[in-house]
């Protein structure tokens, strides 16, 4: 998938991939060390993975990445493999807590799915390179080589509620709205903002805001909101 070695761009491709540094700390609980030692490790290798591939990225260029020996991966994970799959995982709740986590079934549901949209494509923006990784390895045919059924199964649960979510919000809007063209409404809307990385640049014209404003634009037109 990619010809060059991560290891042999590894010292330019931590800036270019903006990877997470290690977190002065004062006073930490060992336990909560290794929480942090995890997470930034899932990070990493998320985005190093979409960025050069799961057979190019090395552990040692993990390790490099968090700034550990490469021998520590493995008091956290036993492969490879298992990082990969709990990066998928883990990038999947990461998405949710973002965009899912903020909203508030009290509030109007016109705001709701503003709220929603709007953080759709902020997320997917902020962060393509996951972006890339993940639809590489849920979407497409690294999946059957490199991520596990359970793996695939969390996510496909945790994208459901998702769909569910802005399924539920549409029939709030329009309670004429039907159970199937509301599923159907819900999809088509959040295809539309996973797409946004395919056509948008970081040094383009628009900002983030103004790209998830129009966004917004679209998607009210589509559900009916004047």
């Amino acid at each position: 998938m990619y010809k060059e070695s991560a290891r042999r761009r590894n010292g330019r491709s931590q800036n270019a991939l903006a990877l997470p540094k290690p977190r002065q700390r004062r006073s930490v609980s060992a336990r909560a060390l290794r929480s942090d030692t995890r997470e930034r490790i899932l990070e990493a290798a998320i985005r190093m993975f979409g960025a050069y591939g799961f057979e190019s990225t090395t552990m040692r260029d993990l390790a490099d990445a968090v700034g550990i020996k490469a021998p520590g991966i493995y008091s956290h994970f036993s492969s490879k493999e298992a990082i990969l799959n709990a990066a998928v995982e883990w990038a999947m709740h990461s998405f949710s807590s973002q965009v899912i986590g903020p909203d508030d079934p009290l509030d109007l549901p016109a705001h709701r799915l503003k709220g929603i949209v709007m953080r759709h494509v902020s997320n997917e923006i902020n962060d393509p390179q996951a972006t890339k990784a993940f639809s590489m390895f849920i979407f497409g045919p690294a999946r059957e080589r490199y991520v596990s059924k359970q793996a695939v199964a969390q996510v496909r649960s945790l994208s459901k509620q998702y769909i569910d979510t802005v399924t539920d919000i549409l029939q709030q809007i329009d309670r004429n709205l039907k159970p199937r063209e509301a599923r159907m409404r819900a999809l088509i809307i959040t295809d539309m903002c996973d797409s946004v990385t395919r056509w948008y640049r970081a040094d383009g014209p628009y900002s983030p805001e103004k790209i998830g404003n129009f966004y917004w634009l679209l998607v009210s037109k589509i559900v009916g909101l004047k």
